[in-house]
């Protein structure tokens, strides 16, 4: 295990490179925790409960906002409310829109991630592969 983290710590000469992996790691998670949560709004504009009446988006948002308000004393404003269509089918192609545009910054954060990952791996590797090397030369 201490061989393990010896290469490990050589990692760290890339602290750039390993921070911003890990930011878009988190924002890729992020992108897919929203886009799974998105898809409720949806599911509840095509299909309402049982019993409750249908909803627009405006209300729905209203709704959103002001448990937003209470658990973190954050509001949507009006404007960006009233500005939302309130047909159903209007409603539901804004919502894919959205959720669209989420997925192409998810994935685009996903494909960063990987690369830098690599990127920094690849050149570790080069970095002990040059080490060793030189040790063997000299």
């Amino acid at each position: 295990m201490a061989r393990f983290w010896t290469f490990a710590r050589r990692m760290l000469r890339h602290r750039l490179l390993l921070v911003t992996a890990l930011a878009m790691a988190l924002v890729s998670a992020g992108g897919l925790g929203a886009g799974l949560l998105g898809m409720l709004p949806i599911l509840r504009t095509i299909f309402p409960t049982a019993g409750d009446e249908p909803k627009n988006l405006p209300q729905m948002v209203t709704e959103w906002s002001d448990r937003l308000h209470k658990s973190l004393g954050l509001t949507i404003p009006q404007a960006w409310i009233d500005a939302l269509p309130t047909g159903r089918f209007d409603a539901v192609l804004w919502i894919m829109g959205a959720l669209g545009v989420l997925t192409i910054v998810g994935a685009t954060a996903n494909f960063l991630h990987a690369y830098l990952s690599l990127t920094v791996v690849t050149r570790t590797i080069a970095d002990v592969r040059r080490d060793v090397f030189r040790r063997v030369i000299h």
